[in-house]
């Protein structure tokens, strides 16, 4: 559904806020993709950080989101022939499923 690749340097940290009113809570918001409006405020949070652009030029991380729903429809769920996310020295892939209950 959703997922992170993280280059070299950056780095994927852990997150525990303690509601709505949580100094860190408003920035962690806005770095949110996904379905959903509110934060599950009883469960940790993975946020990536670091540098946006390597030495090199490259970006240090890239979000692979192909889009989700319309599965009735069969809406694709990829990316076109050719496209690339370039991502300096990937290091990590942090990946986030899906749960439907």
């Amino acid at each position: 559904w959703d997922s992170w690749l993280i280059g070299a340097e950056a780095r994927v940290r852990k997150v525990s806020l303690s509601g709505p009113d949580d100094p860190a809570a408003a920035d962690l918001a806005g770095r949110r993709s996904g379905c959903g409006a509110e934060l599950p405020w009883d469960q940790p949070q993975y946020v990536v950080e670091g540098p946006e652009w390597s030495v090199r030029g490259h970006p240090t991380h890239a979000a692979l989101t192909s889009g989700n729903g319309g599965e009735f429809r069969k809406t694709l769920h990829g990316f076109a022939p050719g496209y690339a996310l370039v991502v300096d020295s990937p290091a990590q892939l942090q990946i986030t499923p899906m749960n439907i209950d």
